[in-house]
């Protein structure tokens, strides 16, 4: 993979303040091109099947922010090419666990660039459309190569586990969450294949995602592209207890995201509805080098929105086992903020983590992000690795600015699992 050109590193750069701007409207524009003119690739995102009016119910606000973050990111940092590793890694890592073939990208970059130079108008120049589209190829080999290491991965492992495998929901718990959300566990048990092959044997860590391709549910309606048989793709973490011999993920919807029929009809799967789950995936977890294991001995507090606490509730688990002194802040607004912590989503289970465990467990709700340093209190502050949740994708930005900017805490010790730094 070559260099990018000196003029495209400062073309693409110089475009960063208008992406700042119209960032949203370059991605939802982006969206509506990618969908309009190849509308099977919905299949491979966080949307809901078509309303019959030319539109897509249950498109997540939240994916629509992390791609435009994504790409302000990149053009910010164009001329350090060398920051995008980890990034690429976690991008890559989505991708490989949705199977998002590699015939995908010439059909993105059009549609990309096409909203750039619509959004744009006459910003975008030739020369600025011509670096963009050097830019992308660019970004896309290199998302290709990553992807490729991450399937080789997978391939070479134990279980030898690639693409989907057969599972069957062996039980389905009604959680807690604020009205009027709604959130459910499924424990997903291993079933056999088709062609003989024994069930694979989940290995997962803790901050570890699954994708799941299930059915469009009959009750979506839609337009002509949800034909019978059709499926879709949807990403949940697991968070399943140490040693566990099934995997459990919990599907959280909330009164901020756009009901999305699919997350709906999951939530009200009944025990021996089969399912298709990838290979468990994720950087950004527990046994990770720019994690846990910088500060051992230091006190680890995670902050939460309701809706991302299964992306952090096994790595509070596998702090507790560490010997951490663990506290879990979450966001609660509205309805539902003056329940205690124990009584919110997996808090009665985590609390009873915290008894058996090394560490000590202390969960606190909070109203907003700015509560946050007054909640967790200032010696632990002062001490802690703060872990934060990637929904929504602002709140890493948020409780950085909150730490860092009130001098207590080193940026360096505010960690989060955003495609990009907060």
């Amino acid at each position: 993979m070559g260099a990018l050109s000196d003029d495209t590193v400062r073309i693409v750069k110089s475009t960063a303040p208008a992406l700042k701007v119209h960032g949203g409207a370059i991605v939802e524009g982006f969206y509506a091109l990618l969908f309009e003119k190849h509308p099977t690739a919905a299949a491979y995102f966080n949307i809901g099947p078509t309303d019959g009016n030319g539109g897509r119910r249950g498109q997540s606000r939240a994916q629509i922010q992390r791609l435009g973050m994504a790409v302000l990111f990149y053009a910010e940092s164009i001329d350090k090419l060398d920051t995008l590793g980890p990034v690429l890694e976690r991008i890559s890592a989505k991708h490989v666990s949705r199977s998002i073939p590699n015939e995908f990208y010439p059909i993105i970059g059009s549609c990309l660039l096409q909203s750039i130079g619509t959004v744009l108008g006459e910003a975008a120049t030739p020369a600025v459309i011509g670096a963009w589209t050097e830019a992308y190829g660019f970004l896309a080999d290199a998302l290709m190569a990553t992807e490729a290491k991450i399937a080789a991965r997978l391939a070479a492992s134990a279980s030898g586990w690639t693409g989907y495998a057969p599972f069957v929901v062996a039980s389905v718990t009604k959680e807690a969450v604020p009205p009027p959300g709604r959130a459910a566990s499924l424990v997903l048990h291993p079933a056999g294949w088709a062609d003989g092959r024994a069930p694979v044997a989940p290995v997962w860590k803790a901050g570890h995602y699954v994708g799941l391709r299930v059915p469009v549910p009959a009750s979506a309606g839609g337009g002509d592209d949800d034909a019978a048989g059709a499926v879709t793709r949807r990403t949940l973490f697991v968070t399943s207890p140490p040693a566990a011999d099934d995997l459990r993920v919990t599907l959280v919807a909330g009164p901020d995201v756009p009901t999305d029929p699919v997350m709906e009809a999951l939530m009200d799967y009944t025990p021996g509805t089969s399912v298709e789950v990838s290979a468990p995936l994720g950087s950004f977890t527990w046994d990770s080098p720019v994690l846990g294991t910088c500060l051992p001995d230091a006190p680890a507090v995670f902050v939460t929105s309701v809706p991302g606490l299964p992306e952090v509730a096994t790595m509070v688990r596998a702090a507790l086992t560490a010997g951490r002194a663990v506290t879990l802040v979450r966001l609660v607004t509205g309805a539902g903020a003056d329940a205690p912590a124990v009584e919110q989503l997996l808090g009665a289970e985590l609390a009873a983590a915290g008894d058996e465990s090394p560490g000590d467990l202390r969960q606190l709700v909070v109203g907003a992000v700015a509560d946050v340093p007054a909640a967790v209190g200032a010696g632990v502050a002062a001490a802690a690795e703060f872990f934060v949740a990637a929904t929504p994708p602002t709140l890493a930005a948020a409780v950085r600015d909150v730490l860092v900017g009130g001098g207590e805490v080193p940026v360096e010790r505010v960690r989060h699992a955003s495609y990009v730094p907060a």
